[in-house]
């Protein structure tokens, strides 16, 4: 796995892949080295001592999200990333989880747009309070292999300390 080669591998739980044998796919997953954020966390410290979060929770659709057990394993770390396939997620935290950025997708961008209007959202980066919701449009599809005007997406983050006036910004150039 070439990926490997640049850093750790973490993986979290979305409702496509209760589909297929889930099973497999979990030890396929262990057996190269990647590492299953299911309702845990890890913690990184960054090159200036700052201490990083990234958590990971279950799929909320399929009713195995445990938001309460990933920041159990947290600790007091500056910068808390959370990982949810489902944006749903945001629903249940509040300023006291301290989440700094949450990474999410399941909406595929809607999929299927006429003139701009979908089931879903397209995909977004929003600052709210002290958060960034970062929402994806993803790569795949649902129920119909077919997409129009929710175009897929993958994304590269690089992460910077920076003043509340700066994160603004750059969410705003993103966007």
């Amino acid at each position: 796995m070439k990926l490997k080669e640049l850093g750790p591998l973490y993986f979290v739980w979305g409702n496509n892949d209760y589909e297929g044998d889930f099973h497999e796919l979990d030890a396929t997953l262990l057996k190269h080295g990647v590492k299953i954020l299911d309702n845990t966390a890890v913690s990184f410290e960054s090159q200036n001592g700052s201490q990083i979060a990234l958590l990971g929770i279950d799929d909320i659709s399929e009713e195995r999200d445990r938001l309460d057990l990933a920041l159990s394993d947290c600790g007091n770390e500056d910068f808390r990333i959370l990982v949810s396939h489902n944006p749903l997620v945001k629903k249940q935290l509040t300023p006291e989880h301290h989440i700094s950025l949450v990474l999410s997708g399941h909406t595929h961008g809607g999929q299927i747009r006429i003139f701009g209007f979908g089931p879903y959202q397209i995909g977004s980066i929003k600052k709210e309070e002290d958060c960034i919701y970062m929402t994806s449009n993803g790569y795949g599809t649902s129920a119909v292999p077919l997409r129009l005007e929710a175009k897929p997406e993958t994304h590269l983050f690089t992460l910077k300390r920076g003043t509340e006036t700066e994160i603004g910004e750059a969410v705003e150039k993103t966007y």
